[in-house]
């Protein structure tokens, strides 16, 4: 048990004490009647099944240790999830309730006061959903299957310190539907994509973590505008896109050094109100032959020139 420490309002607790007292084939549901179901890896590493919650989802408490005040000398913790089926995560997921200086608060302070980490990793190809807005800051590998963060709401959302690595068969995906600023780091080889409600105004992404995923990987803007927009703050003006893009719609800007591309106006394009003629429309990609423009554009970028 935790050192001198009384947990409050506990329901269901479960503390571990060893490493490797679970397994792949153990599943962990967090369905509770009163407040609280813990969850306390308390510096140990286990392997679970499908994690999800039930009943009251917000009493449920995923952390490394409850107290870092009182149990000192615990080191980081790493939990194995292996998601076989799309579930949804709704509860409490960070390091420890009480900082070492006694501070409380849910996340880990930059200053002062330590919290001992937990780390994700997710195995299985079913898809997690976590609707809350998350606190670790171990790190979080998504190695299989996708782990996706909100669900259409405006809620869910990763620690800045909580770096992300991605293998070649995982994806992390955002869900949301209002202005949301995600700092932290992506690595390695998967997919990520930031997913929108479909509603204009709505699932603005503003991305200002490093990016260093391979070549490899994928970045997937699913918004209701189907807009790519440029990053001012990355663009170094190396003006590639402007040489990759079939359609010549994306132009280099002298005066300010970057790159300037249609964004659509944010799903309500002027050029399309202000046409006399409704020549210009706004509509689904989907209803455009969009396929085919890309074969014509690809078909002219490669005709001969004069020398």
């Amino acid at each position: 048990n935790s050192t001198n420490w009384v947990f409050p309002n506990v329901w269901a607790q479960l503390e571990f004490g060893a490493s490797n007292q679970m397994g792949a084939d153990v599943d962990v549901t967090f369905d509770t009647a009163n407040p609280f179901a813990y969850f306390t890896l308390r510096g140990t590493t286990q392997t679970i099944g499908n994690i999800s919650t039930g009943r009251n989802p917000n009493w449920a408490v995923l952390q490394n240790v409850e107290s870092a005040a009182h149990d000192t000398g615990i080191g980081a913790a790493t939990l194995i999830i292996n998601q076989r089926t799309d579930l949804t995560y709704s509860g409490y997921l960070r390091d420890a309730w009480r900082a070492s200086n006694g501070v409380d608060s849910n996340s880990t302070p930059t200053s002062g006061g330590t919290k001992p980490s937990l780390r994700i990793e997710k195995y299985g190809t079913g898809r997690l959903t976590i609707t809350t807005d998350t606190y670790n800051t171990g790190g979080l590998a998504i190695y299989q299957g996708v782990l996706q963060i909100g669900a259409g709401a405006g809620v869910g959302s990763l620690d800045a310190r909580n770096t992300v690595t991605l293998g070649r068969d995982g994806s992390l995906e955002y869900f949301r539907n209002n202005d949301v600023s995600i700092n932290h780091d992506i690595t390695g080889d998967g997919n990520v994509t930031f997913r929108g409600t479909g509603l204009s105004g709505q699932s603005h992404y503003d991305y200002n973590g490093v990016n260093s995923i391979s070549r490899d990987a994928t970045i997937t803007v699913d918004k209701a505008t189907g807009a790519k927009v440029v990053n001012e703050s990355t663009c170094v003006g190396c003006k590639v896109c402007t040489i990759a893009c079939p359609f010549g719609t994306i132009n280099y800007v002298q005066e300010t050094g970057k790159v300037q591309k249609c964004d659509l106006c944010g799903g309500d394009p002027a050029c399309a109100d202000a046409c006399p003629t409704g020549a210009i429309t706004f509509v689904d990609a989907n209803w455009t032959g969009i396929d085919k423009m890309k074969q014509w554009a690809d078909k002219l970028g490669n005709q001969p020139t004069a020398g």
